[in-house]
């Protein structure tokens, strides 16, 4: 077994500062991560690429972290992987969770700008704008804002709950550094204040053709990093390209009513209360 190996993981979620996390570990001088950000290897086909693919992702010295958001949703097959290839090492797990009325909704937003119900007719025949008429239609989209069910049956089942390092996502919108410092604790990586642009969070944008031009974009890093370093393309971002697309209170009561009894199992599992979930 490769000593090399990741054994820390960022396991998700979508939608919840991935990309500004990723951006902020990326400046720690201790820290290897994979310039594709998402990895997924342990996910679906990419696993069958090998752990020679698998650590050729990783160019640079220092401390390897995976940064997979997608892992979490997919723990009936990553999880059993990751226990397999990693033996006896004890891997640490960060994730970090949204309130789930407001993650579901950015998913559904992200998903219809994309254009990605569109490209799969087969499964989604039917297409609404509207979150609760589309979830009705597919019940199963809900599902990814089952946090409690996800943990016990294919995370807590496999790893003891003192590899895993729960972080809400509104409390580290709202007190980054504390909160960036205790990751870097949980990993025991050395304490420091870490910054990135305000493009590195992956916000809602304002049109699919958006969509597109961002994915162009990332095809050519010395672009990319330059506009990130642009002060005046960091506030064309902020004011222009993005937007916030709320739910109405109507249909935030009913999406309340599908979570209240997950969200509380939650709270039991981290022995705490989550003050920022203002609806629970």
């Amino acid at each position: 077994m490769d000593k090399q190996l990741p054994r820390f993981f960022h396991i998700g979620t979508q939608k919840a500062a991935s990309s500004y996390l990723f951006n902020l570990l990326k400046s720690h001088p201790e820290i290897s991560l994979c310039p594709l950000q998402d990895i997924n290897f342990y996910r679906d086909a990419k696993y069958n690429r090998g752990i020679g693919w698998y650590l050729s992702c990783f160019p640079d010295p220092g401390i390897r972290i995976d940064t997979s958001p997608k892992l979490f949703m997919s723990g009936s097959e990553a999880a059993p992987r990751i226990k397999q290839v990693l033996g006896d090492q004890q891997p640490l797990f960060l994730l970090i969770l949204r309130n789930p009325i407001d993650y579901v909704h950015s998913h559904f937003q992200m998903h219809l700008r994309k254009g990605y119900f569109k490209s799969n007719p087969e499964r989604y025949p039917e297409l609404t704008e509207n979150l609760v008429e589309f979830v009705r239609l597919y019940p199963v989209y809900l599902r990814r804002g089952y946090y409690a069910e996800i943990l016990e049956n294919e995370w807590f089942s496999r790893f003891a709950k003192q590899q895993f390092k729960i972080v809400v996502f509104e409390e580290l919108i709202a007190n980054t550094e504390d909160v960036i410092g205790e990751i870097l604790s949980f990993f025991g990586l050395t304490p420091m204040p870490l910054s990135t642009h305000t493009s590195s969070k992956n916000k809602m944008l304002r049109y699919p053709i958006f969509y597109k031009m961002r994915d162009r974009i990332t095809k050519f890093s010395k672009l990319k990093a330059f506009l990130k370093r642009s002060g005046l393309f960091n506030r064309f971002y902020e004011d222009i390209l993005t937007e916030k697309v709320a739910l109405s209170e109507k249909d935030r009561n009913w999406m309340k009513g599908i979570y209240q009894d997950d969200v509380a199992r939650l709270k039991d599992l981290l022995e705490s209360d989550i003050p920022s979930w203002g609806d629970f």
